[in-house]
């Protein structure tokens, strides 16, 4: 079953300007914005159907749309949003290239148990990534520490059951410091640090953390968040 979906973003770029607004006949700061919308197959890649910039007043929320030749500055679009296409076609073409050669056959040489084979070291995997991109755990909940423009400064944990997460957010709502529980509770490598991951780019994290924060305010907590594997 092949599944897609459409969805879209908003994201401040930042204020650009003070002053007085056509719409309010009143003096506000007018912050940019970028928002598209996007096309997804089964998550494997994305299209960027629509992208505009809006220069909008804080006031009223008002303003007008500026062309792309306007806005100077990084884009905010996430690199796998928009070059996941690329690399997935890129991916189908070196398969075919691969198909066509055939492998030649490994041949095994047994070897005497009194003497000692020469083996690569192995490396040990760390299943548990320092960053939230490619986590695959079950449960997080993540602390609005601040905000400065288009980056979040975060503290989060991660455990691996419902109930325990449940049980997190009850000593959360009592008074319990998010970083003491963090470093008691959280199995992500950043529970040395009471859960703090610093100041991360809004666009770089994952779907389900941005829905979280966006009814999260600064100094608070979110809802548990359910992680999928990516």
């Amino acid at each position: 079953m092949i599944f897609w979906t459409t969805g879209g973003e908003s994201v401040d770029l930042g204020q650009k300007e003070i002053r007085q607004c056509e719409f309010c006949k009143t003096k506000h700061s007018f912050h940019l914005f970028l928002c598209y919308r996007y096309f997804a197959l089964y998550c494997i890649f994305f299209i960027i159907t629509q992208k505009k910039y809006l220069l909008l007043c804080s006031g009223c929320g008002k303003g007008r749309e500026i062309s792309a030749a306007e806005y100077v500055g990084k884009n905010p679009i996430s690199l796998w949003q928009r070059f996941s296409l690329l690399g997935f076609i890129a991916f189908i073409f070196c398969l075919g290239i691969a198909s066509v050669f055939e492998s030649k056959p490994v041949k095994y040489q047994h070897m005497p148990r009194n003497q000692t084979s020469l083996s690569s070291p192995q490396v040990q995997y760390d299943p548990l990534p320092p960053m939230p991109l490619s986590s695959t755990w079950n449960y997080a909940l993540l602390f609005f520490e601040a905000r400065q423009q288009n980056q979040v400064h975060l503290r989060m944990i991660v455990v691996r059951d419902h109930n325990t997460a449940l049980q997190i957010l009850a000593q959360l709502k009592n008074g319990e410091s998010f970083a003491k529980l963090a470093k008691a509770k959280s199995v992500h490598p950043s529970s040395d640090s009471g859960g703090d991951l610093g100041w991360v780019a809004l666009s770089d994290l994952r779907f389900e953390f941005q829905a979280a924060l966006r009814n999260t305010k600064p100094g608070g907590w979110s809802d548990i968040i359910q992680l999928k594997s990516q």
